[in-house]
Order: structure tokens, then sequence, then C-alpha cells
């Protein structure tokens, strides 16, 4: 009798492992693709990350470019003012 209940309740739990296993898979998948948009963001965040890091490297080199295209002009203009001042002074000891 007692064997007879036993396996009457096999089937059963045997129904009830394979429901909770099929939860079980079912959250997985739910987790799996939760992961893979996951790592598709990242991916793209990566990237964006990396254009960005370009980008700062560019703005540095023409800030660099522009420093050194003013340093040439002041030196340029500092030039003329001093020929200037050299001629006006010239000038003022001719007209003296």
């Amino acid at each position: 009798m007692a064997e007879t209940q036993a396996n009457s309740e096999e089937p059963r739990q045997l129904a009830s492992v394979i429901a909770y296993l099929g939860r079980l898979e079912n959250q997985l998948d739910k987790m799996m693709e939760l992961l893979l948009r996951q790592e598709t963001r990242i991916g793209r965040i990566e990237h964006e990350v990396g254009e960005a890091k370009r980008d700062i490297v560019e703005v540095k080199s023409d800030a660099k470019m522009l420093k050194n295209t003013m340093v040439s002009a002041t030196s340029e203009i500092l030039s003329l003012v001093m020929r200037i001042d050299d001629r006006q002074r010239r000038l003022q000891k001719a007209e003296a």
C-alpha cells in the first residue's frame, strides 16, 4: 500500500520539479536577454568614449597649434614694433 502511494506521488513530484525547472529556464532566458542588451549598450558607450578621447586629442592639438600661431604672430608684432621704434629714434636723432 505504501509503495502504491509512493508511486502515485512520484509523477506529481516530477511534474512540480519540471515546472520549477521551466520557470528557472524562463528566468535564465530573461537574464540572458538583459545581459545581451547591456553588453550592446556597454559596447556603444565604449565606442563613444573612444570617439570622445579622439576628439579631446584633436582639441588639444588644435589648441597647441593655435598657441604656436599666437606666439609666432606676437613675435612678429614685437619685431615690427621694435623696428618702428628704432626708426623713430633714428628720425628723432636726424631732426635734432
